[in-house]
C-alpha cells in the first residue's frame, strides 16, 4: 500500500527530469539512453523489505501470510484476545461433576460426552476424552446440532441431550432451580467454567472446567504497551467474573463476556468505526468469525483449528504470546525500511542519476553502474531486517547490561555519593575531547594501515602438497600455481582457489563413513567384528544410504551393492570450473555406471564370479563419462565394498543358498559314484576280455594239437592199421576201465596164449622167481 501511494508521484518527476535532460542538452547520444532507462525501484522496494520481514519473523514460529498483514500490523492500536486457548493454555481439565437430579456423576459424564463426540470444540474434546479414559461406552448419537457460543444439541436413543452454557438451556426454556443456582454461583467464585447438562427437558448437573493462564501472557502484554499498543481488550462467552478474574491476573485493560461469535463480530465492528485498527488473536472455531473481521487476524498454530488458521492473517506457530511485540516492531521497522527504499534509494538515487547524466556528469557506463547500484542498495537495506532484535537479544549484550545493573547496585550500596552513571559519563566526556583533537590523525593512520594491510593480504602461499588456480572476476586468470610464494591482486579482484592434486580422495555409493564423535551411539557400540548380510549398520562406523545402494540385477533380484571410489585430480583448473561439485559429479557417474553394469549381470555372477570384471569396466566407464565432461578427475580404483542381498530377503537367500549347497553335494556325490562304478565296470570288462582272450588260445591250441595228434594217428594207422587199431583198442579199454586191474591175454588163434606179468612201473614181472621166493619163505 505505501508503494502505492507514492508511486503516483514518481511518474510525473521522473518525466520533469527526463524533460530537463532533453532541454538542456543538444544532443541525447551520450546520456539520454542510459538516464531514460533508470527505472524507479519500486519493484524491489516494498517485496524485498516484505521477504525479510517474513523470513525473520518465520525464524521465531511467526507466519505471516502476505504483506498487507504486516503492513496493517505495523498501525494496530487496539490488540483484542480470546480467553480459551489464547489468553489461557487451551489446555482445560475437569475439576468436578455435580449431579442435581439424581443422575449418578458417571452417568452425567457419559450422557454429556455422547452429546459432544461430534462437536470440534475443545471443551468437547475433553469432556469426550475424559469419558474414554474411564472406561465409558459412548453410544452414538441419531441427530446433532452445534449452536456456536452456546453448545449442542443432541438426540441419541430417543432421549434428547443439551450440552452446553446457561444461555442455551434457558433458550429452551429448561429450568434451574434455586439451589442449582447457587451452586453454578459458588463454583463461578471459585474461577471455574461450568458446562450445563439437561436431558429429556431437565436440568440433570454440572462439569465444572479450569484453565490455567498461559505464563507468558504478562510479560507479553507488558511488552505490547511499549510497543505502543494502549488498549488491550479481552472476549469470551463466560461469565463476567470469570473473565473479570482472568482478565486481572492477564493485566489486561477490559473484557466483555458472554458474547456469542456475532456479538465479537460486532463488537470488533465497533472498535474499527471508533477509529480503531483492530488486531484479533484466537484459536477456537468460534474465533473465524471475528479473525476475518479484524485488521488483522492471528491465530494460535498449535491449539487453533484449520478453519481459524485459514482464516487468519498471521499464525502463532509455537502459540508464545510473547512474539507479538516481535510481531509488531518488525512489522514497524519493515515501513521504515520500504520508506527508505522509496525516498531514499529508488527516488533519490535515480533523479540524482538521471540529473547526473542529463548534464553530462557521467556517461553511459556509470549510469547503468547507478541504475543497478540502487537496486542493490534496496536489497542491502531490507536485509536489515533478517537481523532485527538479534543485537538487542545476543548474550554479550544481555551480560553487559546485567554486569551494570549489578556494579550501579554495588556502588549505591557501598559508595554513597558516587554515581556509576556520572563516572561513565565523565570518562565518555573526555574521550569525546581527546578523539576530537586527534581525529584526523588517527584516521589518516587508520586509512594507511587499512590501505597497506590490503595490499599485503595479496601474497599467497601455496603448500608443497598444493596446486592453486587464481580466479579473476569470476573468470580462471592464469596457468596453476605450483608450490612457493606468490603475489596475486587482493580481494575482490583475485580469488585464490587450492587444491591437493596427490591426494587420494574417496567417494562413497551406498554409504557414508561417519567421522569420529559425529556420532555416540557408535563411538559406544564399536565397530562389528565381522560384517554379515544381515546387518544393517545401524551402529559403528558407517551410515547406510539405501536410495544409493539399492538396485536391480539382470534377473531381476534387489540387491545393496556398497562401493568406494578412488579417485585424484589431473587437471585442477578443469576440476574446479567444470562443475560447482566434483564430489557428486563423480558420485553420480559412478552410480549411473553400477546401475548399468548391475543390470546387465546376473545375480550368482555379482555375488561370485563377476566382481573384478565389474569392477574393472566399472571403473573404465566413469573414466570415460568423466573425461567427456572434462571434469579432470582421474579415477584410481574401484571396489565393490559390500555386495549382499537386500537385507529383507536375506532369510530367503539363505534357504536357496542352503538349497544350492544340498543340490551341489548331491550331483558330486552322484558324479563321485559313476566315476567309480564306470572304472569298476572297465575294469571288470578287461578281465573278461583277457579271460576271454585266453579261453580262445587255449581252445585254439589244444583243437590245434588235437588235430594234430590225429594226423599223426592217421599217418600210423595209414602205415600199420593192425597196430594202430590194437592201440587204440587198448587205449580205449584204458580209457574206459581207468583204475581197474586189466590181464592182457594172446589171442587163441596162435595156439598159445603167453601171460606177461607187468608192474605198476611198467616192467615185466617173472612169475617163476616171484614163486620161488613165495616157497623159501
Amino acid at each position: 500500500m505505501l508503494a502505492d501511494r507514492y508511486a503516483r508521484y514518481f511518474l510525473p518527476v521522473l518525466l520533469l527530469v527526463a524533460g530537463n535532460m532533453v532541454l538542456h542538452r543538444r544532443t541525447c547520444q551520450d546520456g539520454c539512453g542510459p538516464a531514460g532507462r533508470l527505472s524507479v525501484r519500486l519493484d524491489l522496494a516494498t517485496p524485498a523489505a516484505v521477504v525479510a520481514a517474513i523470513g525473520r519473523l518465520a525464524r521465531d514460529g511467526v507466519l505471516v501470510k502476505s504483506g498487507l498483514a504486516l503492513e496493517s500490523m505495523a498501525t494496530v492500536d487496539l490488540m483484542v484476545f480470546d480467553k480459551t486457548g489464547t489468553i489461557t493454555e487451551g489446555h482445560p481439565v475437569i475439576t468436578k461433576v455435580t449431579s442435581l437430579n439424581g443422575m449418578s456423576e458417571n452417568e452425567l459424564l457419559r450422557t454429556a460426552a455422547t452429546a459432544e463426540q461430534r462437536s470440534e470444540h475443545v471443551i468437547a474434546h475433553l469432556i469426550t476424552r475424559e469419558a474414554q479414559i474411564r472406561g465409558f461406552a459412548i453410544s452414538p448419537v441419531d441427530e446433532f446440532k452445534f449452536d456456536p457460543g452456546l453448545g449442542v444439541e443432541a438426540r441419541t436413543s430417543g432421549n434428547s441431550v443439551i450440552v452446553g452454557n446457561r444461555r442455551l438451556l434457558e433458550s429452551r426454556n429448561i429450568a434451574i432451580s434455586s439451589a442449582a443456582d447457587a451452586v453454578l454461583s459458588d463454583l463461578e467464585t471459585e474461577g471455574q467454567s461450568n458446562v450445563l447438562i439437561a436431558a429429556n427437558g431437565t436440568f440433570q448437573g454440572i462439569i465444572s472446567i479450569r484453565d490455567s493462564i498461559r505464563p507468558s501472557t504478562g510479560k507479553a502484554i507488558h511488552k505490547l504497551r511499549h510497543s505502543g499498543i494502549d488498549r488491550m481488550v479481552m472476549l469470551t462467552g463466560d461469565r463476567d467474573h470469570i473473565a473479570a478474574s482472568i482478565a486481572r491476573q492477564a493485566g489486561l485493560d477490559e473484557t466483555h463476556s458472554e458474547l456469542l461469535p456475532q456479538q465479537k463480530v460486532e463488537l470488533l465492528e465497533k472498535f474499527k468505526r471508533s477509529g480503531r485498527r483492530v488486531a484479533m488473536v484466537g484459536d477456537g472455531i468460534n474465533d473465524a468469525p471475528a479473525l476475518a473481521a479484524a485488521d488483522v487476524g492471528i491465530a494460535m498454530g498449535v491449539s487453533g483449528t484449520d478453519i481459524t488458521i485459514e482464516e487468519a492473517d498471521v499464525v502463532l506457530m509455537n502459540d508464545r504470546l510473547e512474539r507479538l511485540p516481535l510481531l509488531i516492531d518488525v512489522s514497524k521497522a519493515t515501513l521504515k525500511v520500504i520508506s527508505q527504499n522509496i525516498w531514499g534509494f529508488a527516488f533519490g538515487v535515480n533523479v540524482v542519476s538521471i540529473l547526473a547524466a542529463s548534464f553530462g556528469i557521467i556517461g553511459p557506463a556509470a549510469a547503468a553502474a547507478a541504475h543497478q547500484v540502487s537496486a542493490l542498495l534496496v536489497v542491502l537495506n531490507s536485509l536489515r531486517l533478517l537481523a532485527y532484535g538479534r543485537f538487542k537479544e545476543s548474550s554479550p549484550v544481555k551480560i553487559a547490561a546485567q554486569f551494570r545493573h549489578q556494579a550501579e547496585h554495588y556502588i549505591s550500596h557501598h559508595l554513597p555519593g558516587v554515581s556509576l552513571a556520572a563516572m561513565i559519563g565523565n570518562a565518555s566526556h573526555r574521550f569525546e575531547h581527546w578523539y576530537s583533537h586527534h581525529k584526523s590523525e588517527l584516521l589518516r593512520r587508520a586509512a594507511i594501515g587499512f590501505f597497506l594491510l590490503y595490499v599485503l593480504s595479496g601474497i599467497t602461499m601455496v603448500g608443497p602438497d598444493e596446486t592453486a588456480v587464481v580466479k579473476r572476476f569470476g573468470r580462471r586468470a592464469s596457468s596453476a600455481l605450483g608450490p612457493g610464494l606468490h603475489y596475486q591482486l587482493p580481494w575482490p579482484v583475485d580469488e585464490i582457489l587450492r587444491v591437493k592434486p596427490r591426494q587420494i580422495q574417496i567417494v562413497e555409493i551406498g554409504f557414508r563413513t561417519l567421522q569420529a564423535g559425529s556420532d555416540p551411539a557408535a563411538d559406544s557400540t564399536g565397530e562389528p567384528a565381522a560384517y554379515e548380510w544381515n546387518l544393517q549398520h545401524r551402529s559403528g562406523r558407517y551410515e547406510k544410504k539405501s536410495d544409493e545402494s539399492l538396485m536391480l540385477t539382470g534377473d531381476e533380484n534387489l540387491i545393496e551393492v556398497n562401493t568406494v571410489i578412488q579417485y585424484s585430480i589431473s587437471s585442477p583448473e578443469k576440476y574446479l570450473f567444470s562443475s560447482t561439485d566434483p564430489s557428486n559429479l563423480v558420485r553420480v557417474a559412478a552410480e549411473s555406471g553400477l546401475r548399468h553394469l548391475i543390470g546387465q549381470s546376473s545375480l550368482e555372477s555379482v555375488l561370485t564370479t563377476d566382481r573384478e570384471k565389474i569392477q574393472s569396466l566399472l571403473k573404465d566407464q566413469i573414466q570415460s563419462n568423466l573425461n567427456s565432461y572434462e571434469s579432470g578427475v582421474n579415477i584410481v580404483a574401484v571396489q565393490l565394498q559390500d555386495v549382499h542381498p537386500s537385507i529383507e530377503v536375506v532369510d530367503s537367500f539363505r534357504n536357496v543358498s542352503s538349497a544350492f549347497e544340498e543340490k551341489s553335494k548331491l550331483i558330486n556325490e552322484a558324479e563321485a559314484y559313476r566315476n567309480e562304478q564306470l572304472a569298476l565296470a572297465g575294469g571288470q570288462a578287461l578281465a573278461r576280455l583277457a579271460e576271454a582272450a585266453g579261453y580262445t588260445a587255449n581252445r585254439s591250441n589244444r583243437a590245434a594239437g588235437d588235430a594234430g595228434r590225429f594226423n599223426q594217428a592217421v599217418e600210423a594207422f595209414k602205415l600199420s592199421p593192425n597196430v594202430t587199431e590194437t592201440r587204440l583198442y587198448l587205449e580205449t579199454i584204458e580209457q574206459v576201465l581207468a583204475g581197474k586191474k586189466k590181464l592182457i591175454i594172446d589171442s587163441s588163434k596162435f595156439g598159445k596164449r603167453q601171460v606177461l606179468f607187468v608192474d605198476p612201473q611198467g616192467s615185466l614181472i617173472d612169475p617163476a622167481r616171484i614163486a620161488g621166493q613165495a616157497g623159501n619163505q
